[in-house]
């Protein structure tokens, strides 16, 4: 039998694999009772035009697509709470360009004790935002850089200056101690600098990256050639692992081709509501479950219940070869408009006006235009972009109780009860960082120990600061405290 791997990214392993008896092992059966979780789409529109993206916001900012009020939208959260969901992912196009819905929603939520993501491109995470989202306890923010340059990361969102905006916005976040992950959406176009960004992005001082090849549904459908090497990606994530010893965390996200391909056994926990209130069950299905206002999210998760293994999303889902016929299946995600599962109303469109998006204008793709001196250049003015930025950042001791003594410090952190000791290096750091930042604590370490490759230092300083910042020894100065 093949690897696990393997069987989860193939279409053809994965059936071959089911025709002989074999099953994932955290497979669910049954649908639950009541939704685990909920997406909630807030807006069609985004200020930057990916010519990837999956929810075609590009298109639909174009055609000022509506939806749906504030208040329906409060609601729906209310409701998602009353039904015990314990995670709610915010997001978009981009979520922040209905401001103060998010920040609505996000303390209502939070009074009800539910975990949340948010999902941004970073434009508009200004010092005011990066506050009010600090104030927010068990939040997740995702933000999407593209790039180990500016010019690799503005091709491909299409908007230039979104790259400085994304890492600048990354930084003020973790500065206030909020729980980021930095989503990296790899194409034809970045996939050789993909090493370079993991290093720019533990400089930084990001905790968690998800590299995500581009899903060939929504704006990606439109004849675009989007194929990486997920082989060569799981090469550098392991070269880049076996180099940082307590480094951040790099996920490959899991190709969708086992999860089309056993479409009818494996039962949804969660569901998606998109813009106009349209609930599907998650964004690789071209099939809707109901309104949200009109029905209710009650009635839409009993309909995903019964509509689950709809013969409409087997025939489907069976008609796809590989992750790469999405582009030329009868429904494309996000490109069309859903059908409704098991009504008599699916036949109220016609395929043209079902299918109107394929031919709708977009944005045209943009394509870096540096040529290799530019390129070098890019990359170490991006580099310096983020080495200013992590040198910066202030820091202050956590809640900790110190013990030993001798050359030796013991240092108990309260929270998390982690118990370190020191060496005398790292004691001299604690207390250099303490209220202070790693660009002062590498130049007091230069003059106590006459050290002179500084940026051997700054390397040893910056993994010192992040092991100190994983035990709760040390905290980002401006973090907010939660009850």
């Amino acid at each position: 039998m093949p690897s696990l791997r393997l069987i989860d990214e193939s279409f053809t392993l994965r059936r071959l694999a089911r025709r002989f008896g074999w099953r994932p092992r955290a497979l669910r059966a049954e649908v639950a009772e009541r939704p685990v979780g909920v997406k909630l789409e807030l807006t069609h529109a985004c200020n930057l035009r990916c010519g990837f993206c999956y929810t075609d916001s590009p298109r639909h900012t174009l055609q000022r697509t509506p939806d749906l009020p504030d208040d329906a939208w409060l609601a729906i959260a209310d409701r998602a709470a009353d039904l015990g969901v314990i995670e709610v992912v915010l997001s978009g196009g981009e979520p922040f360009l209905r401001r103060e819905l998010v920040f609505e929603l996000l303390d209502r939520l939070a009074r009800r004790e539910v975990g949340l993501t948010l999902n941004t491109n970073g434009w508009f995470v200004d010092d005011g935002v990066a506050d009010r989202l600090a104030r927010t306890p068990d939040l997740r923010v995702d933000i999407s850089i593209d790039g180990a340059t500016a010019a690799l990361h503005d091709a491909s969102r299409g908007v230039p200056g979104s790259w400085r905006r994304a890492v600048t916005a990354t930084s003020r976040l973790l500065e206030r101690g909020v729980a980021v992950v930095v989503v990296h959406v790899v194409t034809p176009d970045n996939e050789h600098a993909f090493p370079a960004f993991l290093e720019q992005m533990w400089t930084l001082g990001v905790t968690s990256v998800r590299a995500t090849p581009v899903v060939e549904i929504g704006a990606a459908a439109r004849g675009e050639r989007w194929a990486v090497s997920r082989q060569r990606l799981r090469r550098a994530i392991a070269q880049f692992d076996r180099s940082h010893d307590d480094g951040m965390r790099v996920a490959l996200q899991r190709g969708n081709a086992g999860i089309l391909a056993i479409r009818d056994e494996a039962a949804p926990a969660s569901m998606l509501v998109r813009p106009n209130g349209t609930v599907v069950m998650d964004s690789l299905h071209p099939f809707g479950f109901g309104h949200a206002v009109d029905d209710g999210l009650d009635q839409c998760w009993r309909q995903i219940a019964a509509g689950w293994r709809s013969p409409d999303i087997s025939s489907w889902a069976g008609s796809l070869g590989s992750s790469h016929d999405l582009p030329r299946s009868g429904l494309i995600p996000y490109l069309d408009v859903e059908v409704p599962v098991g009504e008599a109303q699916a036949d109220a469109m016609t395929g043209a006006e079902r299918r109107a998006g394929r031919s709708s204008p977009v944005p045209a793709r943009a394509r870096p235009t540096d040529d290799t001196g530019d390129a070098s250049r890019n990359l170490d003015r991006a580099r310096e972009t983020v080495r200013d930025l992590a040198l910066a950042r202030r820091y202050r001791l956590g809640a900790v109780r110190v013990g030993g003594g001798g050359p030796y410090q013991y240092v108990r952190a309260a929270r998390s009860g982690t118990v370190a000791r020191l060496n005398p290096t790292a004691s001299f750091l604690v207390g250099a960082l303490d209220d202070g930042t790693p660009a002062e604590a590498i130049e007091q370490l230069a003059e106590r120990f006459g050290e002179t490759d500084r940026a051997r230092i700054e390397r040893d300083v910056l993994a010192t600061g992040r092991s100190l910042l994983a035990r709760g020894i040390l905290v980002p100065a401006t973090q907010a405290t939660h009850p």
